[in-house]
């Protein structure tokens, strides 16, 4: 029986279903990769912007068990993130592997360019490292005003950074500060938790204590 547009279907590529079947995902896994499969590829899309609100709302995972979800899975190779941007990574021979191995394609470098190379350290090792290599100047440009389309091409720590100054309009020394005593993983999903707070107060106290009491959950 073919199926048929006009009745709601959507076009699951059969690489992508046979991937699926054999991937090692835990129960909230499975959900959240579906519901990315539901607004994008359901929709002949291959990524789109999809509030957390609404991946809650799909999979009915809570909002601090969502972000480890997301976490996981971007870990694990199965769906890639820009910002609040998601798909479903349909190389699938980065599935499941480690993020040493996913990042050893491409390196950034401190100039923007992609460079071939083997990577022995970490992504976010080499994000700082090339991160401290800015001048003062360079850091001057960097903590301006950039239009949402320029935020959402940066990645790891240059995402962290923009978000924070642009949409958090938090300072420069305390986000720095926040880069150097937390990872990312944690930073990333305290923010997260933060753009769907409302209105803070005392923002800086506020997003401190999330990120003390992620780090705390984490060692459990």
């Amino acid at each position: 029986m073919r199926t048929r547009s006009s009745k709601g279907w959507g076009q699951l590529p059969r690489e992508l279903a046979r991937a699926l079947a054999g991937a090692k995902l835990n129960e909230y896994e499975g959900k959240l990769v579906w519901a990315i499969v539901y607004k994008t590829i359901a929709f002949n899309k291959l990524e789109d912007k999809i509030p957390q609100s609404q991946l809650v709302d799909l999979t009915r995972i809570d909002k601090r068990n969502m972000n480890r979800t997301v976490n996981s899975l971007l870990k694990k190779g199965v769906i890639f993130r820009r910002g609040s941007i998601y798909g479903v990574e349909l190389d699938f021979s980065k599935w499941e592997k480690s993020s040493l191995e996913m990042y050893k394609e491409k390196v950034i470098s401190g100039e923007g360019k992609v460079i071939s190379g083997d990577v022995k350290k970490s992504s976010l090792e080499t994000d700082s490292r090339e991160l401290s290599k800015r001048t003062n100047q360079d850091r001057e440009d960097f903590y301006m005003k950039l239009p949402r389309t320029e935020i959402e091409k940066l990645e790891s720590d240059q995402w962290y950074q923009a978000v924070m100054w642009n949409y958090g309009k938090f300072g420069m020394e305390y986000i720095e500060k926040t880069m150097k005593d937390y990872d990312y993983n944690t930073r990333m999903s305290c923010w997260y938790i933060y753009a769907d707070s409302g209105n803070i107060r005392n923002k800086e106290a506020f997003f401190s204590h999330l990120l003390r009491n992620y780090q705390e959950e984490e060692k459990l």
